[in-house]
């Protein structure tokens, strides 16, 4: 039970583009869902999850808030080719710039959660029942600074940082692989 409220309360964050709410909103999100959920429910997932995923306190006026500061970040030397799937010392995900959205038959990059480096990290974080989907979406998602105002929260949204850049190499290739390049031709050189 606890996981599908674990999944439940990262989805709200992420729907709601803020890293930052009371328990009370997360209860009564997951309500306006049709499922039953207390504030005490809210605050026994996210104490199981506190030192990996969440940070919790009162604020001055005496509100008990929820931060989502996940602790797994993506290899960002990983994605540049400058840390290998074997290497022991990391303590990032190695995972495809693609993940969850890749359509290479043949990509070699690791797409899952099961193996190795990534499987070691989610189990010393206890993170291991958190939907892969969501969790990469906490770690790289594309945030709005601009609050939900649809939210009944008095607290006000922080953005999540953004870790997946394109790189102008790839975006580059992208272009001209669809013959849409903007780079200039040499008359000469086209034969006709």
């Amino acid at each position: 039970m606890a996981v599908n409220y674990l999944n439940e309360i990262i989805s709200i964050f992420l729907q709601r583009n803020v890293n930052e709410l009371s328990d009370n909103d997360l209860s009564t999100a997951i309500r306006a869902q049709g499922k039953t959920c207390s504030t005490e429910e809210i605050r026994r997932v996210v104490h199981s999850l506190s030192s990996s995923m969440f940070h919790l306190y009162h604020n001055h006026e005496n509100i008990f808030l929820v931060r989502i500061e996940l602790r797994i970040n993506i290899c960002k030397d990983f994605l540049a080719g400058k840390c290998n799937f074997k290497t022991r010392g990391c303590n990032q995900l190695h995972l495809c710039r693609y993940f969850g959205h890749c359509h290479k038959k043949d990509c070699h990059f690791p797409h899952d959660f099961t193996h190795g480096n990534n499987r070691r990290i989610l189990e010393q974080s206890n993170c291991l029942n958190v939907n892969p989907i969501l969790l990469t979406s906490t770690t790289s998602p594309v945030v709005s600074k601009t609050p939900d105002m649809t939210s009944s929260s008095s607290v006000q949204p922080k953005p999540i940082a953004k870790v997946f850049e394109r790189s102008k190499r790839t975006h580059s290739r992208r272009r001209c692989r669809d013959g849409m390049s903007n780079r200039v031709v040499d008359e000469k050189h086209i034969s006709i």
